[in-house]
């Protein structure tokens, strides 16, 4: 038994739980609810509550083009070192109205390459992959969004629902009983007198209406 639970131990510390995500939406200042086309605050908490090597955290505000509109910064490096608990704010704008989805956030690892010793920075004046930064993906469960299927609700601009009333109003209406009534006793007036101008051998004129 011992050798078989020996290493499954790093293999726990590899799904656990390293840092909290929690996202959620303010209204511009001074008003109680979001308005499409109107600036308002995504508000991102990021906790760390496992210890960790991975300390700088690349997070990337990844919205939906067709609902929000990113207008602050999409993505920026978080370094966890000096808090355990951040908070970042993101300008965004709604596009439409309605129970909307939070935009979704990726947190990567942002991997800063070990700078080497002066004699050997200078033999190498050529960069490889290896001597830039990149992101790695955490593992499944390191990241625990707890906002994840959370919804806002945002209000039509009045603006908009007033120019879709004006357009509507100025669209051709279509023709009422009354006037379709009045056609069709025209036609039938005009039919009776040719049929009488055809029976009288065409010798009266009948001015038709």
């Amino acid at each position: 038994m011992e050798q078989i639970s020996a290493p499954l131990i790093p293999c726990l510390f590899t799904f656990q739980t390293l840092y909290i995500l929690s996202s959620r939406i303010l209204a511009a200042q001074g008003a109680e609810i979001c308005r499409s086309a109107t600036i308002c605050s995504l508000i991102l908490d990021l906790e760390q509550v496992s210890p960790t090597e991975h300390t700088s955290i690349m997070y990337e505000v990844l919205a939906d083009q067709a609902v929000w509109a990113v207008c602050g910064r999409a993505a920026a490096v978080i370094d966890m070192s000096s808090a355990q608990r951040q908070t970042i704010h993101v300008e965004v704008m709604p596009l439409v109205g309605g129970h909307l989805a939070l935009p979704k956030v990726r947190l990567s690892k942002y991997i800063v390459p070990q700078e080497g010793s002066g004699s050997s920075a200078k033999q190498n004046d050529k960069r490889d992959s290896s001597s830039m930064s990149k992101l790695e993906p955490f593992s499944p469960g390191q990241i625990f969004n707890a906002s994840r299927f959370q919804r806002v609700h945002v209000l039509a601009n009045a603006s908009r629902k007033k120019d879709s009333t004006a357009s509507s109003d100025q669209q051709p209406q279509p023709p009422s009983l009354t006037s379709l009534s009045l056609e069709m006793q025209s036609l039938s007036t005009r039919s009776l007198l040719l049929q009488s101008q055809a029976i009288g051998g065409g010798s009266n004129t009948i001015s038709l209406p």
